[in-house]
């Protein structure tokens, strides 16, 4: 087992950790506050072991683009930021480690689950463009269902992940 695995892996479990508290809002999401951080780190460590091991490019863009995305949400989020703006960050890392787990599927079929976060970004547009006037308590639980499927799809897009890098094994290269 490399390092990769075992940091990739706990990674992604903090990712897990993050979207729980969508599903269960509760006091202890005060500590997404430093779980999350910790989880990008992590993630962006394991993807530049990876580039460190194969040379292939994507993952250090991967890396790149999860430690610029903590930097910006950082900023972002110590300012009365629009959540538009931190939406449109996580939406292109997110995007961009998927295109690394489809890349990744070839080793390990398990990374083809990680698709879920597409609609959960997809999902969490609709919800931010949503013009909810809530009139009532129905209104609310129809905007909580939604934030719940969206920690549901996250749970299911990051579980995948860390099992998928728990038992990653890369083949070795061919030299010509």
């Amino acid at each position: 087992m490399k390092a990769y695995n075992i940091i990739g892996f706990v990674g992604y479990l903090l990712c897990l950790v993050t979207a729980l508290n969508y599903i269960f809002p509760s006091p202890l999401i005060v500590l997404v506050i430093f779980v999350h951080p910790l989880s990008m780190v992590l993630r962006a460590s394991a993807w530049f072991l990876l580039y460190m091991e194969r040379r292939n490019v994507l993952f250090i863009i991967i890396c790149s683009s999860l430690i610029s995305s903590l930097v910006g949400e950082s900023l972002l989020l110590s300012t009365a930021t629009p959540l538009s703006v931190v939406l449109v960050i996580w939406t292109v890392y997110s995007i961009i480690e998927l295109i690394g787990y489809i890349y990744l599927t070839r080793y390990n079929p398990i990374f083809s689950l990680t698709t879920m976060i597409v609609p959960a970004i997809i999902i969490s547009w609709v919800v931010l463009n949503l013009d909810i006037y809530i009139r009532g308590i129905e209104d609310v639980m129809v905007l909580v269902r939604y934030i719940q499927t969206i920690g549901i799809l996250m749970m299911l897009s990051s579980f995948s992940a860390a099992i998928g890098f728990l038992q990653l094994k890369l083949k070795s290269r061919v030299s010509r």
